[in-house]
Order: C-alpha cells, then sequence, then structure tokens
C-alpha cells in the first residue's frame, strides 16, 4: 500500500475530544480537520447526501397519502398529538 498521509475528521464528541484520542492520532501522524461549527450553511448533508436524495426523489411525486399495505393507520397519531408513543402503552 502506498504510503499516503491520513486526516481524521471528527466532530466535537467527547470520545474524539479525549486526551488519550489526540494523543493516540498525535503519535501516529494523523492530522486532525476541527468539524466546524453547526451552521445551516456549513452542513455537511446539505452538499451530497440532500441534493442525491432530492435528485433521485425528482419526478415521483408526492406519496405521503399512500399506506404501505399491512400498516396500521392508528401508528400515525404521532401526527395529531405530537406523541410517538403508541396510545395505551403502558409507559406513563
Amino acid at each position: 500500500m502506498a504510503n499516503r498521509d491520513w486526516y481524521f475528521h471528527f466532530n466535537n464528541a467527547p470520545c474524539h475530544m479525549a486526551n488519550s484520542t489526540k494523543e493516540f492520532l498525535a503519535k501516529k501522524g494523523i492530522k486532525v480537520i476541527d468539524h466546524p461549527p453547526y451552521s445551516p450553511d456549513l452542513a455537511p448533508a446539505d452538499f451530497f447526501y440532500f441534493p442525491v436524495m432530492k435528485k433521485s426523489a425528482r419526478g415521483r411525486g408526492d406519496r405521503r397519502q399512500e399506506r404501505p399495505e399491512g400498516v396500521d393507520p392508528g401508528r400515525e397519531d404521532h401526527r395529531k398529538t405530537g406523541s410517538v408513543r403508541p396510545s395505551g402503552s403502558g409507559l406513563r
């Protein structure tokens, strides 16, 4: 395998910010690319994921009213109540 520089891109998750992680990366000579602060203008999904999804959905129309066979309409109560828990569940 060719000897190439390694770059590691991560966010500010605690496991990424741990001193042991920073020391390991430094010892291995892995360069760290800082995660940009959150901004709708800098969201990585906007540059790849969403444009690809939008392109693949183009021309398919709005199918939100269609319900796949076997789907219980009672499970859609969260749209009205804001709750994702089925009514009558034992969790309180």
